[in-house]
């Protein structure tokens, strides 16, 4: 008769226990589930507003990509053409190491590029640097 009592206060324990554990996943559920309907709230809204100014805006199907970006002033789009050209320098660099790598290029033509291209990419970070001098940006 103890054993058996002692068995059943053990399994009221277990599932007061387990009724907390219950109760803890739900209120995280709530919890998410409220984040989810604020963020599933604020993406249709940012949808809409997407549709909105799509309305507004003409189509124009010659659209440039190269054109679509444009800066305030000479001087600025001088820093970001020479900040372009540098990372498409840089990305040459890399793909050059890695044909070396593969044994795709020889040594020499590896150099031979190598030294070329550093050359254009002191030219830009040095044109870069001193744009940035004029516009009174950091340098």
């Amino acid at each position: 008769m103890h054993g058996e009592l002692a068995s059943i206060r053990q399994t009221q324990q277990e599932l007061r226990s387990g009724q907390q554990t219950l109760r803890n996943m739900l209120e995280r559920l709530d919890s998410e589930q409220s984040e989810l309907e604020a963020k599933t709230t604020t993406y249709q809204d940012k949808r809409d507003e997407l549709k909105r100014i799509l309305d507004v805006v003409p189509a124009d199907d010659d659209l440039q990509i190269d054109n679509a970006i444009d800066t305030v002033a000479p001087l600025h789009r001088q820093l970001l053409n020479s900040y372009v050209e540098d990372c498409a320098i840089e990305d040459s660099i890399y793909f050059l190491g890695q044909g070396l790598k593969k044994g795709t290029i020889g040594l020499d033509v590896y150099l031979k590029c190598i030294r070329k291209l550093s050359r254009q990419q002191f030219i830009q970070r040095a044109t870069m640097q001193k744009c940035r001098q004029k516009a009174g940006l950091s340098v």
